[in-house]
């Protein structure tokens, strides 16, 4: 038998221990390699989502844009171009931490735009390297009930001198009688001949009854475009139609809402806030301010009188709720500083079967009382829109459609509504 020499089980454990050097040298690189594939992976995987952070950026951005420029899209910076025949505007944003975002809006001037945001973040460990993400999000413009000058159930008449029924867009100038805007459209639901009724008026605009319906004009009255309504009487052909027929939807209180009691006796003012009048008339020296977002409820028959006036400061708003039966501003009535008609609005409830303006002061606002009979007269001016039951002018008060209050291509100012959101 040969007994193995020290020499020879010398070398046995050098191979043994160089193998399993080798074996603990593979498994230690594989170890590096995991722990550098799961940082690879980790920074991956903040960068993507970091990415779609700098995507919504964009889609804030694009919301904006509709919202803000609506009437000029290609202020701050956004810039004009054309995808598939179609004009889009887009714009480009770097941050701060080196990321970026295109952004496309498409179909601005419509009721349902489209933006597109690709968000690009710096890829891990990677030099001049991006990650991006792309969002397609739909949108929606709410209707809004004021797509024209007045809209009745029943009967629109005007009378007394001459009248002008016209637009003007408040979001792009302010009114000026050298320039007339055809938008101020007139509708009825009525189907009676004469139910509308423009007698001596210059209306700017279409004409609408219910199926059947007949307009009246007299001898001095005119419905159509600029040059029509310059040199012709009567109705432009195409600037009338027949095919009214809409419901009006009831209005109703906010709901649970805290109504603090006011009594208006001779200045007072009025922060933002809920309030029902416990006093139903102003007269004399009596004056309402109003500052901040202020609602009024009117639970009894309301009359202004003498050299009483209720004033909405720049930056305010003022909604009145018509609950009584019978409302009258005259006086000096509302005088709106903020110069918006959407600033001022009165909404008569179900209760509501009259609505008389005839303040010294022109009326900015809005109007939407659909079981009343709303009655202007004097000649200090309308700027708005009108819902009603009926609706009569005397006097010779004009009435200026504020486009602003629509929705509908440029002159619209509601804000958009988020339809879908697609990852592409």
């Amino acid at each position: 038998m040969k007994i193995p020499s020290a020499q020879s089980q010398r070398g046995s454990v050098l191979v043994t221990a160089l193998v399993f050097g080798v074996i603990g040298g593979f498994m230690l690189g594989g170890y590096l390699m995991l722990i550098q594939t799961r940082s690879v992976q980790t920074h991956r995987s903040l960068a993507w989502n970091s990415a779609l952070t700098v995507v919504e950026a964009g889609i804030e951005e694009a919301f904006t844009h509709l919202q803000v420029d609506a009437n000029s899209p290609t202020n701050n910076n956004w810039t004009a171009g054309q995808v598939n025949g179609q004009t889009v505007y887009w714009k480009r944003r770097d941050l701060p931490d080196g990321s970026y975002f295109y952004v496309t809006n498409s179909g601005v001037s419509s009721g349902q735009p489209v933006i597109q945001s690709r968000g690009f973040v710096r890829a891990p460990l990677r030099s001049n390297e991006y990650i991006s993400r792309l969002v397609r999000v739909t949108l929606t413009r709410p209707s809004s009930s004021f797509n024209k000058a007045i809209v009745v159930n029943t009967s629109i008449s005007f009378g007394g001198s001459a009248t002008i029924v016209d637009s003007f867009n408040s979001n792009i100038a302010p009114y000026t009688n050298t320039v007339h805007g055809t938008n101020g459209g007139l509708a009825t639901n009525s189907k009676q001949s004469g139910a509308l009724d423009v007698q001596s008026a210059d209306v700017y605009g279409t004409v609408t009854t219910g199926p059947g319906g007949v307009v009246a004009t007299g001898s001095s009255g005119t419905v159509g475009d600029v040059a029509w309504n310059a040199t012709q009487t009567g109705i432009e052909p195409g600037w009338v139609a027949d095919d009214m027929n809409i419901s009006f939807l009831n209005n109703s209180l906010p709901p649970g809402v805290t109504w603090f009691p006011t009594t208006i006796k001779g200045p007072t003012a009025l922060n933002t806030g809920y309030y029902t009048l416990t006093k139903t008339s102003m007269s004399g020296s009596d004056t309402l301010t109003i500052t901040g977002k202020v609602v009024l409820y009117l639970t009894d028959d309301f009359n202004m009188t003498g050299n009483a006036f209720i004033r909405v400061s720049s930056g305010s708003s003022l909604t009145i709720y018509g609950g009584a039966s019978t409302v009258k501003f005259a006086g000096q009535g509302i005088i709106n500083d903020t110069g918006v008609a959407a600033n001022v609005t009165y909404l008569g409830l179900p209760t509501n079967t009259k609505v008389d303006y005839s303040g010294g002061s022109a009326f900015i606002g809005t109007i939407n009382a659909p079981q009343a009979a709303v009655s202007t007269s004097g000649n200090s001016g309308f700027y708005g829109a009108v819902i009603a039951n009926s609706f009569n002018a005397t006097g010779g008060s004009n009435f200026h459609y504020d486009e602003a209050l629509g929705v509908t291509g440029t002159t619209g100012n509601a804000t958009p509504l988020l339809t879908s959101y697609l990852e592409l």
